[in-house]
């Protein structure tokens, strides 16, 4: 685990990835380090990290995918919607989890507030107007066209 602590963000999201191949079911402690990383300031080790987290069943990452998602920075952006199709897999294998997740991407895509049950980091509001409608529509389409950050 020492490399979960590397100076460079390759090495960590790399230490991610293959720590995800070989545990199946890990120890309160790699969970925990994993969490942490959900602060790193590199998207792909945040990104990386919630995937992890989100396959061995740490749920309440949402949050921080949601943090993701709403970032001002595109890399970032660019990164949740990556880790949205990377866990679509196991969504779609859970029909609750399903249900559950699809009314939060309808909510992120539509710019809503969440609901408080499913996450509480949403800040923005559904838009009120026809004209910010389609605004919000256009922003929504050109952040889903860009390819995800290497």
């Amino acid at each position: 685990m020492r490399y979960l602590d590397s100076e460079d963000a390759r090495v960590v999201s790399n230490t991610i990835d293959a720590l995800v191949k070989v545990t199946n079911t890990p120890d309160r402690a790699t969970i925990t380090k994993l969490e942490t990383l959900l602060n790193h300031e590199d998207n792909r080790v945040k990104s990386t990290a919630i995937r992890t987290l989100w396959l061995w069943g740490q749920y309440d990452v949402l949050d921080s995918l949601l943090k993701l998602f709403n970032s001002d920075d595109k890399k970032h952006v660019l990164s949740a919607i990556f880790v949205f199709g990377e866990i679509g897999r196991a969504i779609s294998d859970d029909e609750s989890l399903s249900s559950d997740v699809n009314s939060i991407l309808t909510s992120l895509l539509e710019g809503k507030e969440e609901p408080q049950e499913t996450t509480e980091a949403a800040t923005e509001s559904a838009p009120e107007t026809e004209k910010e409608t389609e605004t919000a529509n256009q922003e929504t389409a050109s952040k889903t066209t860009e390819q995800p950050p290497n």
